[in-house]
């Protein structure tokens, strides 16, 4: 009996570790996690997947951040699905670290597809941030789709390129000027990443 005990220790801590995580046990959980690692123990996916989702959900972006960076390290598998879930959180929670990390990583390589509100929202952040490589991605994207650009969308564009610090963008950049160039199939492939080239190629 202790034998078999001792054989299903580990599915026993699994699960034992997915009870503390649904009652939100979060810290007890990533603890026992860490013990199990030390004991060389492999941690299976779905725990990992249903502690990311866990945490995301209390909106702990500190702690989102940190086990990001662990799975990346560990090399642990994460959904698709559960990607986009952190981005929609991240993204309405106007955090950038978390949502530039998995624009660059999951969204740009088009792994995922964000929802229009999320592009929605990673443009306040771009705006709020100064982060026009942010703003020009989730643009390309919304009009590669045919999504509806609003005014606010725009405005958001123009605030991303003022607080990108670049006196240059500033000066030649005037609203409404580069939009036509986007829509334009030489002048997106040149301005791809580039506010710069972009301007600079104006009609």
């Amino acid at each position: 009996m202790q034998r078999q005990w001792i054989e299903q220790g580990p599915r026993a801590q699994h699960f034992a570790i997915a009870g503390m995580i649904r009652e939100g046990q979060l810290e007890t959980a990533q603890a026992e996690i860490a013990k199990m690692q030390q004991d060389g123990i492999q941690i299976e996916s779905w725990i990992n997947v249903l502690l990311l989702h866990s945490v995301v959900n209390h909106g702990d972006f500190d702690a989102v951040l940190r086990l990001i960076y662990q799975f990346e390290d560990g090399r642990v598998e994460v959904p698709n699905q559960t990607w986009l879930h952190v981005l929609d959180k991240a993204s309405h929670g106007l955090n950038f670290e978390i949502t530039s990390w998995v624009w660059q990583r999951m969204v740009e390589p088009m792994h995922i597809e964000p929802s229009v509100a999320i592009c929605h929202d990673a443009l306040r952040i771009a705006a709020r941030y100064g982060k026009a490589w942010l703003a020009e991605s989730v643009h390309q994207l919304m009009e590669s789709r045919q999504d509806e650009v609003s005014e606010v969308d725009k405005e958001h564009l123009d605030m991303a390129y003022i607080r990108s610090g670049d006196t240059n963008i500033r000066r030649k950049y005037r609203r409404g000027n580069l939009w036509p160039l986007f829509r334009k199939d030489k002048g997106l492939a040149a301005a791809r990443f580039n506010p710069r080239i972009a301007i600079e190629n104006l009609p």
